[in-house]
């Protein structure tokens, strides 16, 4: 059985044509059969996250709905909502879709596509000492200054999902734009 950290290797090694101007999507596609059976390997696993006892006391509960499309009979946009649940002792989890809009505001549009992906190394890593180590990389160049401070101020509360085991990110809202 694939786990969706393999899926998550493989995906890595897909190679992405170019366009003639230079830029590139990366899209993978599954097929319905694939979709379908990995829908109903992770239910279970979804349904018991999603009924977990929270032990935390949460002294502020952030609430936000983004709207994304959903191919049903019909495609249409459907509300996703996200929450953010702040502890006593101020504990939190960014929500990464609005940190990449706040990044993207921070450097050229010209140059969005590229840092994108370079910003996508960081926050999407299989494990925090490689976010941590792109990280670096990525603050040492010193492009966009507002850019680096908006990526070194909440580094550690962005990636906070890293603590749980990784078959959990995808549950935990890791939707981005």
């Amino acid at each position: 059985m694939e786990t969706l950290e393999s899926l998550a290797q493989t995906v890595e090694d897909v190679n992405i044509p170019r366009g003639r101007k230079g830029g590139f999507v990366p899209k993978v596609v599954i097929s319905k059969t694939e979709a379908s059976r990995l829908n109903k390997t992770i239910k279970e696993e979804i349904t018991a996250w999603l009924n977990r006892p929270i032990n935390k006391k949460i002294s502020y509960l952030f609430i936000d709905g983004i709207f994304l499309k959903i191919r049903r009979k019909i495609i249409s946009k459907e509300a996703i909502l996200c929450a953010v649940g702040i502890t006593e002792s101020g504990e939190k989890q960014h929500c990464l879709f609005h940190k990449m809009s706040n990044l993207r505001a921070k450097c050229p549009r010209s140059e969005w596509l590229l840092i994108k992906a370079k910003i996508h190394k960081i926050y999407f890593a299989l494990n925090e000492r490689d976010t941590r180590e792109n990280a670096r990389a990525f603050i040492i160049k010193d492009i966009f200054p507002r850019l680096i401070d908006c990526i070194k101020k909440d580094l550690d509360s962005c990636i906070a999902y890293m603590k749980h085991p990784f078959r959990r990110w995808r549950q935990l809202g890791l939707q981005i734009s």
